[in-house]
Order: structure tokens, then sequence, then C-alpha cells
């Protein structure tokens, strides 16, 4: 799913790749201290990822999301919170 999802999003910056406790594939993206992106790849036929998000949010506020979802919809939690700079050049 890793590969499906550079596939899919040939524009985004080269992230941080690591294992996660249980042995799954972990990209991390890191735009500054206060802004980072994490995605986990999960060994699943239905190419199902565990993220997590964290942003600054109006002023000093900071925001924190979290889910499962699949490889093909995690865009959209980026640019839904117009957020999408975080991965991309």
């Amino acid at each position: 799913s890793f590969y499906k999802f550079l596939t899919n999003n040939p524009n985004v910056r080269r992230p941080a790749i690591s294992v996660s406790p249980d042995g799954m594939l972990l990209a991390q993206w890191q735009h500054s201290a206060r802004s980072k992106f994490s995605i986990e790849f999960l060994d699943s036929r239905e190419q199902e990822v565990v993220f997590v998000l964290f942003f600054p949010w109006n002023g000093d506020g900071f925001q924190h999301i979290s889910g499962t979802d699949i490889v093909d919809s995690i865009i959209d939690h980026l640019t839904a919170y117009g957020i999408a700079k975080l991965i991309h050049d």
C-alpha cells in the first residue's frame, strides 16, 4: 500500500521511513516542530492505513486528528483541513 500511495501521489516529498512497533511500515512528514503527518501502512488486502496528524489551528491552538482509512482516501484528510502542504513540495 505504500507503493500505491506513492504511485497515486507522485508530488509528495520523501518521508522519513521507519518500522512501527508491530512491524508495519511507517512514513512520516514533518513540516515544523508543530506540524507532523504519519501514516502506518497496515498489512491488509483492503489497503488500510492508520494516520496521525498534528498541526497548528487558530493561532496558538493545536489540532490532533487520527484514524483508520484506506490508502486512496488519505490525502482527502489533508485537503479537508487545508494542510496538504505538509507532504507536498
